[in-house]
């Protein structure tokens, strides 16, 4: 996982972030009141799958990404099994194979949202379990920052806004349990560009890198009063970083 990537995830373990919504998924898995199966799509590093492979209710787990080589830090597990043939609409998975599919913080990475739902709903089985965490956008600040964020990443594709969530998981056939809404805060600005860097395959030239964080800050210096307003920046000191609104989501497939 690049060094940027890496960094967030060990701040949000070390804040409390991974625990609580950990917290929350345990809360819904222990709702089903049997052993599962576990589907980790988008699956990364693994700390989903460690996380879940240690919880009694946790019959196997599917640890799921685009190859082998991003989970190369997931270490055996018995429980644990490393896929990544296929795509995500598209999953090489016999359909109600799974009791839970868990996605967390991987849904802005779809292209094709709604493929990607429908394709989680058939490797569900009756009544099984989504559950969903990502950053949600109001209407207004969707259209101006997803644009910018995409700058910063190529293999984004856009957050949603949280109507825009719930009636795509509607229109895949789920119905929503519970939901925890909550807040990420880049502290600066600069920390949120060193992500330019992690956006492409290979590292990009330096000068090619500098050229792009222009660009981020000029756009940042100039949004709207009300996207900053709903982004938290304090307009006197964009210096100071924003807040990601984030949702986590269980859903049950009807």
């Amino acid at each position: 996982m690049p060094d940027h990537w890496n960094n967030l995830m060990k701040e949000l373990h070390q804040e409390g972030f991974h625990d609580r919504v950990f917290s929350f998924y345990n809360r819904c898995i222990l709702e089903l009141g049997r052993e599962v199966k576990i589907l980790d799509l988008g699956a990364g590093r693994g700390d989903v799958s460690k996380s879940l492979a240690e919880k009694e209710y946790a019959k196997s787990i599917i640890a799921y990404d685009i190859d082998l080589e991003s989970m190369k830090d997931l270490a055996p597990h018995p429980k644990i099994t490393k896929e990544a043939a296929g795509n995500v609409t598209n999953l090489p998975f016999e359909s109600g194979s799974f009791d839970v599919v868990v996605c967390r913080y991987a849904f802005h990475h779809f292209e094709n949202k709604l493929g990607v739902l429908n394709e989680i709903s058939r490797a569900l089985n009756s009544s099984g379990l989504l559950l969903y965490s990502d950053p949600v956008l109001s209407e207004h600040s969707k259209f101006v920052l997803n644009p910018l964020y995409f700058i910063r990443e190529h293999h984004f594709h856009g957050f949603l806004g949280y109507f825009e969530t719930i009636e795509l998981l509607g229109q895949a056939g789920f119905d929503i349990a519970l939901s925890r809404p909550y807040k990420y805060r880049y502290s600066s600005f600069d920390k949120y560009l060193e992500g330019v860097d992690d956006g492409f395959e290979s590292r990009p030239p330096a000068d090619f890198s500098d050229i792009l964080k222009s660009k981020l800050r000029y756009a940042w210096n100039n949004l709207a009063p009300l996207t900053k307003k709903e982004s938290e920046i304090d307009p006197q000191d964009l210096s100071k970083g924003f807040v990601y609104h984030l949702i986590d989501i269980g859903a049950i497939k009807m």
